[in-house]
């Protein structure tokens, strides 16, 4: 999601209006409009830096990350996980994050005792991962 998106519908989130939101941060409000509207990459960095701790706002990369109660609630389950469950959590993500960024390439998604084929151009791949799964089911036969 666009970082200008990800800061509008956080401020809607938790402070209502960019009125309120731009009187209680004491950044002038014609300085969030136009951040909002051109991006952050024009604007002073502690400036955006504030914006972004004020809306739990990471810019790790080129992603946005918010980092909120249910992120942090998520997080405490995901720690307590044992690596089975990690690994479920993290291919589910996986699978997720390609299904809503479509400009990915596609590939084999693999979880667990389980194979979902996300394309068939690749026949080695396929016939290595159904020789897997063969073997697995021997094993626990």
């Amino acid at each position: 999601m666009d970082i200008k998106k990800v800061i509008r519908n956080r401020i809607k989130e938790k402070y209502g209006t960019i009125a309120r939101f731009s009187y209680e941060m004491g950044i002038p409000r014609q300085t969030i409009n136009y951040i909002l509207k051109t991006g952050v990459d024009t604007s002073a960095y502690t400036t955006v830096r504030k914006i972004l701790n004020a809306l739990d706002i990471s810019d790790s990369g080129n992603i946005p990350v918010i980092y909120d109660e249910k992120a942090r609630k998520l997080l405490e389950k995901y720690s307590a996980l044992d690596e089975f469950g990690k690994h479920t959590v993290s291919s589910v993500a996986e699978t997720e994050w390609k299904r809503i960024h479509p400009e990915t390439p596609p590939d084999i998604i693999a979880a667990f005792d389980s194979i979902n084929y996300s394309t068939d151009s690749d026949k080695d791949k396929i016939m290595i991962m159904e020789l897997i799964k063969k073997a697995k089911e021997r094993l626990n036969d």
